[in-house]
């Protein structure tokens, strides 16, 4: 009887929602919901932001951590909000915050896909098209075994770690992944293969998990613009370099890759080897040149006019030279 002389008291344009012996005017109403909408997207980026990235726990939505703020910003009876959250909010909220949290694994997986690519299967493609590039010899061989340590001890473990550093290995599809790919270093520490089978193997189960994951594995165009890319970034970083040995190394891999595919991944002992492969490539004056910085690099005595002559073959090789995938 009361509540209908209150609504009778009030305008007849005026659509008003009851609860229990609470009235609330729709528009009221209306900035109730769109509070409790905010502030469960801010509780649900509040608990992703707080979780361990190597914990399996299941984000849920704790009313508890909501409605306070809810009565803050709408000025209402604490009672009230609550009355009205368990009567006809919950369930909505409960899907708005399932779908943030959905919201952000998709924005998180697509921030690790990216960095994935970038780090670590950008490179591992090009490393193995540039060793089976080459004939299949001693040198061949060393270079083989070579790359397959460095991508299950080093650029692989890397990469994770450093995605983890960042931040990337939130969502559970991600975690699912890396667990996987753990699980092959693994395999492969405890049963170790031909270092050949090794790095087929390494590769192939990448390239697979890759796809999964829904991370592009790149196609021949697209392989050979990325390595251009990184051949720029070999030269322009010659320039800063004083470390003679490594100045070598890497001029001689970068003009390897301008007649082979990929690129060779090597380490500094394999650089005189990999100099005999150039011979007949180059003009013989380059060569001798080449052969010069050689026996400097073995002798110690590189002079700055030694590293500035690589500097300066490296970018005149590749100033106008289109690279091969």
């Amino acid at each position: 009887m009361e509540q209908t002389r209150i609504k009778a008291a009030l305008a007849d344009d005026l659509v008003v929602k009851t609860f229990d012996d609470y009235l609330m005017t729709s528009d009221s109403y209306e900035k109730l919901c769109a509070s409790a909408t905010e502030q469960t997207k801010g509780h649900a980026n509040t608990q992703w932001d707080t979780i361990a990235q190597n914990s399996d726990k299941k984000l849920i939505l704790d009313p508890t951590k909501v409605l306070g703020n809810i009565t803050e910003t709408v000025s209402m009876n604490p009672q009230l909000v609550r009355l009205i959250w368990e009567a006809s909010l919950e369930a909505d909220m409960e899907r708005v915050f399932t779908q943030e949290i959905a919201r952000l694994e998709a924005q998180n997986e697509e921030e690790f896909g990216t960095f994935w690519q970038e780090r670590l299967t950008t490179r591992i493609q090009l490393y193995k098209l540039g060793v089976d590039s080459l004939e299949v010899d001693k040198i061949q061989s060393q270079l083989v075994d070579l790359l397959q340590q460095y991508l299950a001890k080093e650029l692989i473990p890397d990469s994770i770690n450093r995605a983890e550093s960042k931040g990337l290995l939130r969502s559970r599809k991600t975690k699912k992944y890396i667990t996987k790919v753990n699980a092959e270093l693994h395999v492969l520490e405890i049963e170790p293969k031909e270092p050949a089978a090794a790095l087929q193997s390494l590769v192939a189960r990448t390239e697979s998990f890759t796809r999964k994951q829904s991370i592009q594995w790149l196609d021949e165009d697209a392989l050979a613009i990325k390595k251009d890319a990184q051949v720029q970034e070999m030269v322009k970083s010659m320039q800063k370099d004083s470390n003679g040995p490594r100045l070598f190394l890497t001029l001689v891999v970068l003009l390897l890759s301008r007649n082979h595919a990929g690129i060779v991944y090597a380490t500094g002992k394999f650089a005189p080897k990999l100099l005999k492969l150039l011979k007949g490539t180059l003009a013989p004056e380059q060569y001798q040149k080449l052969e010069k910085f050689k026996d400097a690099v073995k002798a110690g005595s590189l002079t700055e006019a030694d590293k500035e002559g690589m500097r300066n073959m490296a970018a005149g090789q590749w100033a106008s030279t289109a690279t091969r995938c």
